[in-house]
């Protein structure tokens, strides 16, 4: 499983899949309708008027997501925001135009060398106002024994499926770099990113349309949610047996604080 001509999927719209290639993901697999406002900081990036990646609100003008989700002019992105709806078929739907969309300046668009630094700040100029089903939500500070972990997007439920009209959830567990590499390679994933997968059952993972969203944790059930990882790519097929891969947080947090309005 180490071979590195292994396909795999990454998790946005914006890249084809392409066998024996990394490609980002979009879907949950094995996952569960979310409650609503149960994640306030979910966002859906829009590309061309189309569900294509999720991002993480962490102000009220910017947020975080996948290099590979953009790069294309901002006018061609949207921000939903408040909604578990893809449709927006409800009251609490917010759009914002982005203004301003930037890709880490190390990012590399190649899977054999595991997309590194697959992190783009969003911005847009008019402020979103926190309510109950729009709230910011923080960055992990370090890399914590974190007891409990959720991916969330709208991400394919299955690997030729449509996307799903209602946000998913699933737990999902962190696994070490080293047992990352066995199912990938050492070129692929490196210390700055993060892997997850069900360790239990092997039963869920993110899929075309999940890249870009977010991985959060919390360290106890008392605990603040926090960011931990931005899911980048998995197995072209979304195999709910091998890891995916996000960009770890801790790593990237100064550089995304110094591209916030």
């Amino acid at each position: 499983m180490s071979s590195v001509r292994r396909a795999m999927l990454l998790v946005g719209f914006l890249l084809p899949v392409v066998a024996f290639a990394r490609v980002p993901s979009e879907l949950i697999i094995g996952g569960t309708e979310s409650e609503d406002g149960a994640w306030p900081w979910q966002l859906s990036l829009r590309y061309l008027g189309t569900h294509s990646c999720g991002a993480t609100l962490l102000g009220g003008r910017y947020a975080v997501t996948s290099a590979h989700c953009v790069g294309n002019a901002p006018i061609s992105y949207l921000i939903v925001a408040g909604t578990n709806n893809r449709t927006c078929d409800d009251d609490n739907c917010v759009t914002r135009q982005p203004s301003d969309m930037t890709r880490h300046p190390d990012y590399i668009n190649s899977g054999g060398a595991g997309y590194p630094n697959d992190v783009a700040v969003v911005q847009w100029a008019v402020t979103l106002l926190p309510f109950m089903n729009v709230q910011i939500i923080p960055m992990a500070l370090e890399d914590a024994n974190f007891q409990d972990c959720y991916t969330t997007g709208w991400g394919r439920l299955t690997a030729s499926g449509a996307l799903p009209v209602m946000l998913n959830e699933a737990a999902t567990d962190i696994i070490s770099v080293a047992e990352c590499q066995q199912m990938w390679s050492s070129s692929q994933v490196t210390d700055s990113q993060l892997c997850i997968m069900d360790k239990t059952n092997a039963a869920t993972a993110p899929c075309n349309g999940d890249s870009g969203g977010p991985v959060v944790c919390q360290a106890s059930w008392a605990s603040p949610w926090e960011l931990v990882g931005i899911v980048s790519y998995g197995r072209t097929g979304c195999l709910t047996t091998v890891a995916t891969v996000s960009a770890r947080v801790t790593t990237y947090r100064d550089w995304i604080l110094s591209q916030a309005p």
